[in-house]
């Protein structure tokens, strides 16, 4: 029969219910005239012996699938829309898209629980893995008849056409969840409220807020729109509820590292697809770049990128802004140290968002099939070398010791040297006041010569780029801080 849950129910009768019901009642079935048409013929005894009087009858075929089917066939789902692979991965993006209101925030509910992080993330670690299931399926196919990623029967063969589009809006669409900020406010000055003047997450702006419209903020500056999603999870200021685990929002920080994990992960836990071949998302040529790229800007914590706006009277505008993907995604502390570890993330602090990722793509980088060997490569990139800060090293690597430990880049950990390197440079030029840099700034950029009168951190700073010098007069370089703190978060290199 055709399922269907409250939202999608059919108005009618389904086609397959439909001509179950004329063959269990009427004993009537239909075939085919021609490759267009079906005419209805009545059944006298059975269908075998209709099928032996008339040789070469061919009955109208209704694609249909069993229970035992779901989870293992990408088009067999219960409560899904659409008649193709693509169909299917859009409405379920779509729907998932347009539940989140309904789905991550109270709306009068009696019952809306911290505890409940574990089961939320069940639910939208499904809807992730039937995305990721059509990846499973094109990957069966790809090594079984030997394709080539590019092979022109993805573009000839109607079926794997399908399939590989499917493939890749899943893929594209996990990718840009990780993408989603904060919940963000665009602010402007209340006498110019048309023109926005700064973008502030939530939290630098009213801690307690759980909408930028409702933020506390100085009468002189007004919320012009938001962009976004909260987050960590916040209890609204206004509610009366005495209880701690209750709460008014769900953060955002759950699907993200849902999806993630179908990202990267190699096996997704069903058998049928977990048995031969171990591919994720990164092993699809059209995606490797875009989520790569993705997951280095994010580690960088600045991104550029289009934003949708929502303003006060509800219309929207999509905008590309400049963004924080890194003091702002960091998971707050569980409630109950038992979500933490069922999430992968710290029981007892909190969580930056950034290692949770750096994590997963680089143990999803190495296959331990040997299948994928050119795949360590990019989890070698985003990871560093740990020894104790008396470790001998050899010459060719750069290397930075904090605290007990010495942090070690080598050619192949390309983040973490850029890190190291971006570290020794701050550290040096926050050794000068920065009208000092900016003076040395405006003396290199009239190619004047060096005072020789200038100091051992002042010839320490002429030698330096002119580009590095604008970078921090402009506030757009990263602190010593700030670079340390990402140094620190990346996983160590995986052999």
């Amino acid at each position: 029969m055709d399922y269907g849950n409250d939202l999608k129910t059919l108005p009618v009768l389904g086609k397959y219910d439909i001509a179950a019901l004329r063959f269990g009642y009427l004993r009537q079935v239909e075939v085919q005239k021609d490759e267009t048409t079906t005419v209805v013929q009545n059944i006298a005894s059975t269908l075998q012996d209709l099928q032996n009087a008339q040789p070469g009858l061919a009955l109208k075929e209704y694609q249909y699938c069993t229970d035992e089917n779901t989870g293992i066939n990408a088009g067999c789902k219960r409560f899904d829309l659409g008649t193709s692979y693509t169909e299917i991965v859009q409405n379920l993006i779509k729907e998932y898209q347009e539940v989140y209101s309904q789905r991550n925030f109270r709306n009068g509910r009696a019952h809306m629980s911290l505890v409940d992080d574990v089961a939320y993330a069940s639910r939208i670690n499904g809807i992730f893995k039937e995305l990721r299931i059509m990846t499973e399926v094109r990957e069966r196919i790809k090594y079984r008849y030997r394709l080539a990623d590019d092979a022109e029967e993805y573009k000839s063969v109607a079926f794997l056409k399908d399939l590989d589009d499917a493939t890749k809006i899943g893929g594209a669409f996990l990718a840009n969840v990780l993408m989603v900020p904060d919940l963000t406010c665009a602010i402007a000055s209340a006498k110019t409220p048309n023109r926005i003047i700064g973008l502030l997450p939530i939290g630098d702006l009213d801690p307690d807020a759980i909408s930028c419209f409702s933020a506390d903020i100085q009468p002189a500056y007004v919320v012009v729109a938001q962009a976004g999603k909260m987050f960590n999870s916040k209890k609204d200021p206004n509610s009366t509820n005495a209880y701690m685990d209750q709460i008014d929002v769900r953060g955002y920080w759950i699907d993200k590292v849902m999806a993630s994990r179908n990202l990267f992960r190699r096996q997704i836990g069903i058998f049928n697809f977990d048995r031969d071949n171990v591919d994720n998302y990164v092993n699809v040529d059209s995606l490797r770049e875009p989520i790569t790229d993705i997951v280095g800007n994010i580690m960088l914590g600045d991104v550029v990128a289009p934003l949708t706006f929502t303003f006060a009277d509800g219309s929207t505008q999509e905008i590309e802004v400049p963004y924080d993907l890194s003091t702002s995604q960091v998971i707050a502390k569980p409630l109950i140290p038992q979500i933490g570890k069922v999430l992968g993330i710290n029981e007892a602090a909190p969580t930056a968002l950034q290692a949770v990722l750096a994590g997963q793509f680089v143990s999803g980088m190495a296959d331990s099939t040997g299948a994928h060997e050119a795949d360590r490569s990019l989890g070698m990139a985003l990871s560093v070398r740990r020894y104790d800060s008396n470790q001998p090293l050899s010459t060719d690597v750069v290397s930075f010791t904090y605290g007990t430990t010495k942090f070690v880049a080598e050619s192949q950990n390309a983040l973490a040297k850029t890190v190291i390197d971006g570290i020794q440079t701050a550290q040096l030029l926050e050794k000068l006041p920065l009208d000092k840099v900016a003076g040395i700034l405006k003396d290199k950029t009239a190619q004047k010569p060096m005072p020789e009168t200038a100091t051992a951190e002042e010839k320490a700073v002429w030698s330096l780029p002119i580009e590095k010098l604008r970078a921090v007069v402009d506030g757009e370089a990263k602190s010593s801080e700030e670079l340390i703190r990402l140094l620190r978060l990346l996983p160590n290199s995986v052999e």
